[in-house]
């Protein structure tokens, strides 16, 4: 998995009737280990494996969880090893990252030192923050923050609240000095300063899929899948009492877990038991099944929390060939049409949004033209795109 394999124009570039000289490397700093429960370990390693894919040869310096070795954890969510991506995994001590900050200091002194650094990136304020120490040394490379936040009025938990604005006091200082900002959401563009509005170093860059392999399988009837994190802002709640109105024929399964697996499970039985909780599943099974679905539903509540994200599920949605159902809210309205390429219904209502899946399941026509519609339009929203606008992005800085 090494970045330094291979030579010649195929790997660096370089003429080999020059003298040889380094691969600049990307390198991406995330916070938390992998494999992680935690939904931005996936968006990271796909998000270094489109850069990889992008030509961008990319060290991912992240945390070490169960996986005994690279290669498997980024198995766990689905991907292979690239010859261009560097995984260096950290181990913690217990719940202390102080390892990891060290290894990013280290890193990005190695590589300045042999002129090989192309950029930093993190989603992390604190890494970042220890960079600045190294400004001098890192003179001419980009430092570029990838917001993921959201402002603290978005988010209705106290605790979370709380947490959140320290996160964004941290993130105005760093704003006064970072090179560049990543956006995964066009609203998150609120949350920055004066120095980067209008200006030309942001790039919004959301969430991509991994492609169309899948789209062939064969289709199990009545299957319809959600597919993700429990949150209650993902409005499950809301599907489990849909699928309590849909005809014995349907079978919602509900893919994603551990939080409120057996709340939501409890929830189902009270509702007549119609939809099935499986769980966490491995990242090959959880497609496996999105992609056998008839129906993809993504009950999304209409929450400020909300605006801030990046569908990534929806992205996988619309490359799997299933129709889709979902909420009628702003984070979506770019990306699905309320009977091009989805039906939409008003978020909260689970009358509604089993009237929709059931017009879907019933109408084979119907069911048919929004799959198509869709796996068109997201055919070029894919990590690999990602990958090459952000190192576009950092290029041009």
């Amino acid at each position: 998995m090494s970045a330094r394999e291979g030579s010649g124009r195929e790997r660096g570039g370089e003429d080999p009737a020059e003298p040889s000289r380094p691969r600049k490397t990307i390198l991406y700093v995330h916070v938390e280990t992998l494999p992680s429960p935690m939904a931005g370990s996936g968006f990271a390693a796909n998000t270094c494996l489109g850069l990889a894919e992008a030509g961008a040869a990319t060290l991912f310096l992240t945390g070490r969880g169960a996986a005994p070795d690279d290669a498997a954890a980024l198995a766990a969510y689905g991907l292979v090893p690239h010859p261009l991506l560097d995984v260096k995994r950290v181990p913690f001590f217990g719940a202390l990252r102080f390892p990891l900050y060290a290894a990013v200091l280290r890193e990005a002194v190695r590589l300045s030192g042999a002129d090989a650094l192309r950029a930093i990136v993190s989603r992390s304020p604190k890494a970042l923050a220890l960079l600045s120490r190294l400004r001098r040394r890192l003179a001419g490379v980009p430092l570029l923050y990838e917001m993921h936040g959201r402002p603290p009025e978005a988010i209705e938990d106290a605790a979370k609240r709380r947490r959140a604005a320290r996160r964004r006091a941290r993130e105005r200082k760093l704003l006064a000095w970072v090179d560049g900002v990543i956006l995964v959401a066009e609203a998150q563009r609120s949350m920055l300063s004066a120095r980067f509005e209008p200006g030309d170093r942001v790039l919004v860059a959301p969430a991509g899929h991994r492609g169309h392999e899948g789209t062939g399988a064969e289709r199990v009837p009545g299957r319809v899948v959600y597919l993700g994190q429990l949150h209650e802002h993902k409005g499950i709640d809301v599907l489990v009492d849909a699928a309590a109105r849909l005809s014995a024929a349907a079978s919602v399964e509900v893919i994603g877990g551990p939080d409120r697996v057996d709340e939501l499970a409890r929830r189902a039985e009270r509702a007549g038991g119609r939809a099935t909780l499986t769980g966490a599943l491995p990242q090959r099974d959880a497609l496996g099944r999105l992609r056998s679905a008839e129906v993809a539903v993504a009950p999304y509540l209409d929450l400020p929390y909300n605006l801030y994200l990046t569908p990534t599920k929806v992205y996988e949605y619309m490359a799997s060939g299933a129709a889709i159902v979902a909420s009628d809210v702003p984070c979506l309205r770019g990306l699905l049409r309320h009977g091009e390429n989805a039906l939409l219904v008003p978020p909260g209502r689970p009358g509604e949004l089993a009237a929709a899946i059931a017009r879907c399941l019933e109408e084979p026509a119907l069911r048919a033209r929004l799959a198509a519609a869709a796996l068109r339009d997201v055919r070029g929203r894919t990590w690999l795109a990602r990958g090459r606008a952000i190192a576009e992005f950092a290029d041009s800085l």
